[in-house]
């Protein structure tokens, strides 16, 4: 499967994803910060970074937007989510396990959605395995 089509050459993304792959093989753990830091550095070189408000209800996954009313359709995350979601872009990572959870499958369905890919990843499985 292609998840990432570029139609041309990024050595910008090829280096970050380079240096990560390189990051993550000397790592003796993984911890769930790596992989939250990681997914949300990857959409600001994919392009769909959201932009940051400090007033919200929601965010919309389609059009990557904190929003103070909620959309027309089913794909945002609740005020809970949307919070945890702002949390990856302020560096002010400070969440249970759980929250962690929450906010890693926020990010797997903000790319699902933004790379308008349909495929069933295993990613959260993966994940969770090498927090275990």
């Amino acid at each position: 499967y292609n998840i990432i089509k570029e139609e041309e050459q990024n050595r910008e993304l090829y280096r970050f994803l380079s240096l990560s792959i390189d990051e993550l093989a000397l790592k003796d753990k993984v911890d769930s910060l790596y992989i939250i830091n990681f997914l949300a550095r990857l959409t600001v070189l994919l392009g769909f970074k959201p932009e940051l408000k400090n007033e919200f209800i929601c965010f919309d996954l389609i059009n990557g937007e904190f929003l103070n009313n909620y959309p027309n359709h089913k794909n945002y995350l609740s005020k809970e989510e949307s919070s945890y979601f702002h949390s990856a872009y302020s560096q002010e990572v400070n969440l249970t396990k759980q929250n962690k959870k929450i906010l890693i499958q926020s990010f797997i369905r903000y790319y699902s959605i933004q790379l308008q890919n349909n495929i069933n990843l295993k990613t959260l499985p993966i994940i969770e395995s090498v927090f275990s």
